[in-house]
């Protein structure tokens, strides 16, 4: 990913750097006339105007005010940034360079409201007189939006004035977003300040309301009226209708009334409809009881194959006692047309192909039902009709092995169906399916344990949603079913939940053992989890895909431990493919594997308020993970995104027509566990023609490199960022760098701050990449661990490109700016306390050579530098070799051992300079000493 160093260095090289290396230098500024090395200094004169030594000519005339003699010219005039014009003589130390930015929108124009989307800070060169005034923002700081200029990133502290150089303490760990509700039933909320909450993916305590415990939904394993029974393995318990209910009157309490009817298959003698004398057939017992009346039925098995077509109240004694078995192809019972208003209870119902048959019948009231065993459909709501089924289990619906789509509990469609309190369990096909128009409220309620062992089919999946159909879920569980939790499908197809968990969804086995998805919204799909939790799905978490206008947005939700089946390739825990929209606020990605969010093929994000951490890669050999992937032509608008201790990469942009843009965005910790030892783990990954902004925000400590850019077309900005404490890799010491920008890619730089990498900060390398950076900030870069070289601020190399307005290069190691057969433009750069440290050819292990060059330009096919300050440098203030062309104008050099160096045929074209007070020489050429060729590229 990264070129490695290759320089070729000699022992004679090397022994006169270090001899030069041992100079005096000064320790006070500003210098006495002594001190300055000027060619005409001569004795203090007592006589002497009483100004600066710098800005006394050799007659003695003072200078005007922010100007200084030079000796060249022969005249006064300013050198260095012209906002330092007064510093430059007396205490260059404290120039910070200024530059300045318009928030402007995509068309060009000035912001009327700056935070508003789209608008973005844009640099333009300062003017003469706000530079004199003050204005624009110092180098590694930035204008917010109401214009004030802040130090980069929300995540660091806030410096003192002039305290540029303090170490940045690491980020806080960021905290888990929390979700608050006003009761048991109330919808879920933001949490204002006062409020305690719960952290997404839990929820309040039922037991200790003070306490938070982790989400279920509900608590139901078996409805009332039912008792669990042990399972095999670590399935969910069973349920089997409690015979403790049943009470002890035979007909559950009903009173003998006008128009009750009574039914006793175990009645022994002439029926009269009555408790003493009963039918003995439930079929009679329908016949008989007018409409609004009741039928009351005793403990027995009964005949099913029932039609009820008036208004009836058919109450069995309990689920445990009264069983219908219906004939073989037929349904145990019909409530059609004409029986509005009727209610089924405490019955349970088996065999048959729909057990329980609801058709165009209003306020049909379905309680205390065990509906077991059918061959197609356990319950089915149709063609107008409106139930509410509660209290109930629908379980084992076995399916019609000759019809794919056969083994569903529950089937509406054009239809509404409220669930209450029921428990839909090991069913063969579907749990429940909704289509053709279907509207479903479930509450309180459980799907699980889906059973897929035909051999083919749709494999236990949990609950369908098709076409025009809506479905909402409360404080309900998904868990443990096949192939999906939940499947929205088709245009017009909605599923909105609230307080729901979807659970160890599993592969579909018994075909392609893959797929495993919580939640799968396809071809126009709107689907809606507030308050929810997602967790251990074995292919996706939640997916939306397919034609253009689908959605998914998660609220509160925790999103983690999804993880691929063996036979598929990646788990991530929400995707979006096509052109649909992903909307996630207030949500937890956490532990999941490849990817925690990947989007692709043009779809469209908006993160808020999210926090991503523990994303890790798979098994597979060559794998390898993003937290956040865009691929494609996909697009993410990210608000207060925390990445966290995830692995490879923490956020990757790759291919054309993608767009991320992004404010306060904190990347931390990102490492490369279990890859190659070459590889680096960067924070933020761009690619391939990707174009990403991100504003207020900070890369910390990734493996080898915090941001690597790479490809033609590719353009990455970041304005008001931190770079900082990226750390080498553990299984070598090499690199460490901050940046890295490679192959044609552009790369703007806007008040960014580099402080505390390893190996080198900020790197361009290879043709037509190039650095565009405004108030760029480098400092206390380190001498790489591997072999203690480097330390280098910024490095172009191999037809790169830097172009630097008010950089801030102070406290590296071996050079601050250096090109090798690249370009350079710097104009107002500050330049100071380059460090010795060591170059070492990292092929041949050569003797270690000492560099401490503020700027450096070998082979370089451009080299411009204006109005800067080099001062304090340990070894060259300017180092030019091969270089033909060279400018440095209106610039301050002092106090180093050389001051400008120029060897191997490099011409320099120097006006309005003022170099001096240099231990050795202040100027030396091709006769002066020779220093080493600069490696290839820095960051090794």
């Amino acid at each position: 990913m990264v070129s490695r160093a290759l320089a070729a260095v000699s022992v004679g090289v090397a022994a006169a750097v270090a001899g030069a290396a041992c100079g005096d230098r000064p320790t006070r500024w500003p210098p006495d006339v002594a001190g300055t090395g000027h060619a005409d200094a001569g004795p203090k004169d007592a006589q002497a105007p009483a100004c600066h030594a710098l800005a006394r000519s050799p007659a003695g005339t003072c200078c005007p005010a922010a100007t200084v003699w030079l000796p060249v010219e022969a005249t006064c005039a300013a050198v260095g940034p012209p906002e330092c014009a007064s510093l430059t003589a007396t205490d260059p130390e404290q120039c910070i360079p200024r530059w300045c930015a318009d928030w402007r929108d995509a068309d060009g124009q000035v912001c009327g409201k700056p935070d508003s989307a789209g608008c973005r800070p844009v640099a333009r060169p300062c003017s003469d007189a706000e530079l004199r005034a003050g204005g624009g923002c110092r180098a590694g700081t930035t204008t917010d939006s109401t214009g004030v200029c802040r130090t980069a990133t929300t995540f660091a502290p806030q410096p003192a004035p002039g305290d540029l150089l303090a170490p940045l303490p690491p980020p806080v760990t960021p905290t888990t977003p929390r979700w608050c509700s006003d009761g048991p039933l109330a919808p879920p909320r933001a949490c204002t300040p006062a409020d305690a909450g719960c952290e997404v993916g839990s929820e309040p305590d039922p037991t200790h309301p003070a306490k938070c415990r982790p989400m279920r939904g509900t608590d139901l394993v078996c409805p009332k009226g039912f008792v669990p029974e042990p399972a095999a393995g670590d399935a969910e318990p069973d349920c089997t209708a409690d015979a403790t209910v049943c009470g002890e009157d035979p007909f559950g309490g009903v009173a003998e009334a006008p128009g009750v009817v009574f039914v006793d298959a175990a009645f022994n003698g002439p029926s009269a409809g009555t408790r003493a004398a009963p039918y003995k057939s439930l079929a009679q017992g329908v016949e008989a009881a007018p409409a609004g009346g009741t039928v009351a039925v005793a403990a027995g098995t009964y005949a099913g194959g029932l039609l009820v077509g008036k208004p009836l109240q058919l109450l069995g004694r309990c689920a445990a006692l009264v069983h219908i078995v219906s004939p073989a192809g037929e349904s145990a019972l019909v409530v059609k047309a004409g029986a509005d208003g009727s209610t089924v209870r405490g019955m349970r119902l088996t065999g048959g192909t729909d057990l329980l048959y609801v058709s165009m019948a209003k306020k049909v009231s379905l309680q205390h039902l065990w509906i077991e065993s059918a061959q197609l459909t356990g319950l089915s709501v149709v063609v107008n009709a409106q139930a509410t089924l509660s209290d109930s289990v629908v379980a084992r619906t076995v399916g019609d092995k000759s019809d794919v789509d056969a083994g569903t509990g529950i089937a509406v469609a054009d239809a509404v169906l409220g669930v209450h309190r029921v428990r839909v369990t090991r069913n063969r096909g579907f749990g429940v399916v909704i289509f053709d128009g279907a509207l479903v409220d479930m509450q309180d309620s459980l799907i699980d344990e889906g059973n897929p062992t035909q051999a083919k089919g749709p494999a236990g999946m949990g609950a369908f949603v098709g076409a025009g159909s809506s479905m909402t879920v409360a404080r309900s569980r998904v868990h443990r079913n096949g192939a999906a939790g939940f499947k929205v499908k088709g245009k017009g197809s909605a599923l909105t939940m609230t307080r729901v968990a979807i659970t160890a969804t599993r592969p579909w086995w018994t075909v392609a053992k893959t797929h495993g998805i919580g939640i799968h919204g396809q071809h126009g799909a709107q689907v809606t989890l507030d308050a929810g939790l997602v967790h251990d799905n074995r292919m996706v978490g939640a997916i939306i895909e397919g034609d253009p206008g689908g959605s998914l947005t998660l609220r509160r939700t925790r999103v983690s431990g999804t993880r691929p089946p063996p036979e598929a390739l990646f788990g991530p825990g929400v995707s979006a493919i096509g052109e649909v929209a992903v909307a996630l606020e207030d949500v937890t990605l956490q532990d999941n594997e490849y990817y925690s969010v990947l989007l692709e093929l043009k779809a469209s994000a908006v993160l808020r308020s999210v926090r991503i951490t523990g994303n890790r890669m798979g098994s597979k050999p060559n794998d390898y993970s993003s937290a956040l992937a865009v691929f494609t032509g996909a697009k993410a608008n990210l608000e207060d995104v925390h990445f966290w201790e995830n692995t490879d990469s923490a956020l990757r942009a790759a291919d054309l027509g993608v767009s991320v843009v992004g404010r306060r965005v904190l990347i931390a910790h990102t490492s490369n566990r279990g890859l190659d030892d070459q590889m680096v783990a960067p924070g933020l990954y761009v690619q391939d023609g990707a174009q990403v902004w991100l504003h207020d925000s900070r890369i910390h400590g990734s493996e080898g490199v915090g941001v690597l850019a790479s490809g033609d077309a590719t353009a990455l900005r970041l304005s008001a960022a931190v770079l900082d404490a990226n750390k080498p890799l553990r299984s070598n010491g090499n690199y460490g760098l901050a940046l890295v920008a490679q192959n044609g890619v552009l790369v703007e730089l806007l008040g960014v701050r580099a402080t505390g990498n390893h190996g080198a900060a900020v790197v361009v390398d290879q043709p037509d990449a190039r650095i565009v950076a405004h108030g760029l900030a480098v400092d206390h870069t380190l001498p790489r661990i591997s072999d203690a070289g480097g330390g280098h601020a910024i490095y172009g190399a191999h037809g790169a490109a830097l172009d630097l307005t008010a950089a801030w290069v102070v406290d590296n190691f071996a050079t601050g700016i250096a090109v090798d057969k690249s370009a350079l433009r710097a104009d107002r750069a500050v330049v100071r306390l380059t460090r010795f440290a060591h170059l070492i050819d990292p092929d041949r292990r050569q003797i270690k050579v000492a560099l401490g060059d503020a700027l450096l330009g070998v082979h370089a096919t451009l080299f411009e530098v204006g109005h800067s300050l080099i001062v304090d440098n340990q070894r060259a203030g300017l180092l030019l070799d091969s270089t033909l062309g060279a400018k440095l104008t209106g610039s301050l050099v002092a106090r180093g051992t050389f001051g400008v160096v120029t060897q191997n045929g490099t011409g320099l074209g120097a006006t309005g300079n003022l170099i001096y007070g240099h231990s050795q020489q202040n100027l030396v050429g091709d006769g002066g000493l020779a220093v080493p060729e600069p490696p290839g590229l820095a960051g090794k």
